[in-house]
């Protein structure tokens, strides 16, 4: 299943043509970039009013107290409790998952994020989050760094892709062995290939840009298929 990961109006509007939007997952990250409209509930708004999906907002004010996070956390969810999905962020000091616990209690759904491991998601699941958000090409660049010290010793091991396709199994093979509840998102897509690694690595989910989601749609040898499929009809006409 693919989710859409922006927070730009024109974008959702465009690619809701295209297909049925199952989801749309943003961060302040997304809304910097992607966003004219610098009001996030305003921006809720909007979005919904165009696609009635699962809408991840993380939390902004990560420096303010704990009670003003749930305040913020709440300000979102009400507007629409069907479909806000508050994005948690997975700090190591265990605060994420604290919050996690006291907005769950309010039946707030949470998306816990930034994870880069099988044992932060398995946390997660335990707690009963809605999704664990892996994210992908982040966990790859961690990666990278002990497979080129392995590389350098002439020690033959798994890649970083490799290694990180295999976080996404793992996560998925624990889901399903301790009947959890979460979904795995995976995130951090920067091409159309990390879309298919993730999904047949066990990603329920994958969120891609518009750029990738466009990206996915184009083959060179389709398009050179396409035009010799029309150019033998009119030739064919023309006889």
């Amino acid at each position: 299943m693919l989710y859409l990961d922006t927070a730009n109006l024109e974008d959702i509007k465009k690619i809701s043509k295209l297909t049925n939007l199952n989801g749309i997952t943003t961060n302040p990250k997304i809304f910097a970039q992607t966003s004219k409209e610098k009001n996030i509930e305003e921006v809720i708004h909007q979005i919904l009013s165009v696609a009635k999906v699962p809408l991840s907002i993380e939390l902004t004010k990560t420096e303010a107290i704990d009670s003003d996070l749930v305040q913020e956390a709440l300000t979102y969810y009400n507007i629409d409790p069907e479909h806000v999905v508050i994005k948690m962020p997975m700090w190591g000091s265990g605060r994420g998952l604290e919050l996690a616990k006291t907005l769950m209690q309010e039946d707030v759904k949470i998306n816990l994020t930034c994870l880069m491991d099988v044992e932060q998601a398995i946390l997660g699941c335990e707690l009963g989050v809605e999704y664990v958000s892996l994210f992908y090409n982040r966990i790859i660049d961690f990666q990278k760094q002990f497979c080129d010290v392995l590389h350098k010793l002439n020690e033959k091991e798994p890649t970083a892709r490799e290694e990180a396709m295999k976080v996404i199994a793992n996560t998925r093979r624990v889901i399903e062995e301790n009947d959890y509840k979460s979904k795995i998102i995976a995130g951090s897509i920067r091409k159309p290939q990390d879309v298919v690694e993730c999904l047949v690595s066990g990603a329920h989910i994958v969120t891609v840009t518009p750029k990738v989601f466009m990206e996915m749609i184009s083959h060179s040898k389709t398009e050179e298929t396409i035009r010799e499929f029309d150019r033998s009809f009119k030739n064919w006409m023309e006889k």
